[in-house]
C-alpha cells in the first residue's frame, strides 16, 4: 500500500490545507465591544481564554470577529481542527 492509497477505494490522503487558516467571517454581524474587550483582558491575565456556550451561540463568530478586528492588538492565528487532528501528538 503506497502513502498515496490510505484512504478507502485508493483515494489520496491529500487534504487543502487553506480552509483550515480561514478565520470565518460573516456579513452583518452586531459589533460585541463588551466581549471583544473581555477576549483582550482574559489574554492580559494569561494566555489562554476557555469560551464556553452551547452549540448555536456564536463562540466560532466572536472569536472570528475579534481576530478580523485586529485581536486586540496581537498577532492571531486561526486553525480549524477535524477528526483527523484528534491526536494530541501531531497537534
Amino acid at each position: 500500500m503506497s502513502a498515496d492509497d490510505d484512504q478507502p477505494g485508493g483515494r489520496s490522503a491529500t487534504v487543502d490545507p487553506a480552509p483550515k487558516f480561514a478565520v470565518p467571517v460573516a456579513a452583518h454581524v452586531i459589533a460585541r465591544a463588551r466581549l471583544d474587550a473581555r477576549l483582550s483582558a482574559g489574554l492580559d491575565a494569561g494566555t489562554t481564554v476557555l469560551i464556553a456556550a452551547a452549540a448555536g451561540w456564536g463562540k466560532t463568530l466572536l472569536v472570528g470577529s475579534w481576530v478580523t478586528a485586529g485581536a486586540g492588538g496581537r498577532p492571531a492565528a486561526w486553525v480549524s481542527l477535524d477528526r483527523a487532528d484528534d491526536d494530541e501528538r501531531a497537534f
